[in-house]
């Protein structure tokens, strides 16, 4: 997942001798506190002490256009915080000089970005980046690729661009001396856009370097640096390791008042808990991410985590815990949307997996004993009510799946063709058969290659079904 965190102002101060003005200069870059309230109209160029070189005086109204959008962005009148922007933009260009455009342009990036409008904040960073091409501090010029690298991060899909440029950006960092400060943020997006390209061990080794200066930039930045940590050492098949830095992440999550971060970050390392083969540590993972869950009044997450936790109570040999978990998962989800709709068939075709599966080991076992048949046994009629109940819930999947479309054609797929094999072992080939060429007939009219695929699926069923019946 992409991890949203609050944007850091890149600096609070910064020298405009980069930019060509005189040595000392200044020019805030976060927006201004309250004390000097409405900055007024700075359109009057007859103003009393205004200079007479009209280049100078659009510089300076565009340095004070800059402050006056801080002003209104952190108002929240974001629309004139925009064209404040892009103004003083065009005022600096105006004036013949285009590197201080840079800054404000590349705000203007980062407030189009908060706002959902990915398009224009890439433009507005990549002509931040473009007007910045004479600057000469190595900490501007870390900013702007940084600005750009994030932006176009936050697209997804374009992720080795935004590594290159984070890396960029890094390296200025490194040669203005903010290693630790800027540097570190640059490496976290460095690392999250290296992951998520599939480049898993560069992303690692990038955070590991990184993590302890990460670990002094606060708390979201700590949670945001060890969960994307976790996801690479995860792909890299180290989920014991994965599972300790979701862990960690948690922990400092758990001070928050918003309890969902906590209750995901639990959830991930009850799954990498799960997978290094850590039963009783990813048991208790899971109790906690329920718990969370339910508390925040997340029902589709408290139905995943509950199927979850039943399937390792299934690898444990505790069927009825894990059918008592299963009904606490249909039953989460009871009401009318599409979206607990889905999760409820999902609950019932794995709670009918899970009898047939139940069944399935109960009866290689008694094939496998060579000595007098157990008394204990699965009668005939327990295994036919067993296959019964199965059937019927499969069904209600399949149903329910059909109600909802293209978008779940897989899953309704793999509900009928486990009915047609259940339907065969209880001597009903005919049944099975009927099931699954009434899909095909469904499938077969439906031109994309999802349709295709599980079609050729559907046949080939059908031709070992009746072969074998």
């Amino acid at each position: 997942m992409r991890f949203s965190a609050i944007r850091p102002w890149y600096r609070s101060c910064t020298t405009r001798a980069g930019s060509k003005r005189a040595a000392g200069e200044t020019e805030c870059s976060a927006a201004p506190t309250d004390e000097g309230g409405d900055l007024g109209d700075t359109g009057d160029a007859t103003a009393p002490g205004a200079p007479d070189d009209p280049n100078a005086l659009d510089d300076l109204l565009a340095e004070a256009e800059v402050l006056r959008a801080d002003h209104a962005w952190r108002e929240g009148d974001v629309d004139r915080a925009d064209a404040l922007f892009a103004s003083a933009a065009r005022r600096s260009v105006d004036a013949g000089r285009p590197w201080d455009a840079a800054e404000p342009l590349a705000r203007r990036a980062r407030l189009l970005g908060m706002l959902g409008r990915p398009q224009e904040a890439e433009s507005a960073a990549r002509a931040a980046l473009e007007h910045g091409a004479e600057l000469v501090a190595a900490d501007e010029l870390g900013r702007l690729r940084l600005t750009l690298a994030d932006v176009l991060y936050e697209q997804g899909g374009k992720d080795a661009e935004a590594a290159e440029y984070a890396l960029e950006a890094a390296h200025w960092f490194d040669a203005a001396g903010e290693s630790a400060g800027a540097g570190a943020y640059a490496r976290l997006l460095l690392a999250q856009a290296y992951g998520d390209s599939g480049r898993h061990a560069e992303a690692a080794e990038v955070l590991e370097s990184a993590l302890p200066d990460l670990l002094e930039h606060g708390e979201e930045q700590t949670v945001r640096a060890r969960e994307t940590l976790g996801r690479n050492l995860r792909a890299l098949g180290d989920r014991r390791a994965a599972a300790e830095q979701y862990l960690l992440a948690a922990e400092v999550a758990g001070g928050w008042e918003d309890e969902r971060p906590q209750a995901q970050l639990a959830t991930l390392a009850a799954e990498s808990l799960s997978e290094a083969g850590l039963r009783d540590e990813a048991v208790a993972a899971y109790h906690r991410a329920i718990e969370l869950w339910r508390g925040v009044g997340e029902p589709v997450a408290t139905a995943r985590a509950l199927r979850s936790l039943a399937w390792l109570e299934v690898r444990a040999g505790d069927q009825d815990t894990a059918k008592e978990l299963m009904a606490q998962a249909a039953a989460a989800v009871d009401g009318d949307s599409d979206e607990h709709l889905v999760e409820r068939a999902r609950t019932w075709s794995q709670t009918g997996e899970l009898l047939l599966n139940e069944l399935y080991e109960v009866e290689e076992d008694e094939e496998d004993e060579d000595e007098e048949p157990d008394e204990n046994a699965t009668p005939p009629t327990d295994a036919l009510r067993i296959r019964e109940e199965a059937l019927r819930l499969l069904e209600q999947a399949a149903s329910a799946f059909a109600t909802l479309g293209a978008d779940v054609l897989d899953e309704r797929v793999r509900c009928v063709v486990r009915m047609a094999w259940t339907e065969q072992e209880m001597d009903r080939t005919d049944a099975g058969a009927a099931r699954l060429r009434t899909l095909i007939g469904e499938v077969s009219v439906l031109d994309t290659d999802d349709a295709r695929t599980l079609l050729t699926r559907l046949e080939h069923t059908l031709k070992q079904l009746t072969q074998q019946g």
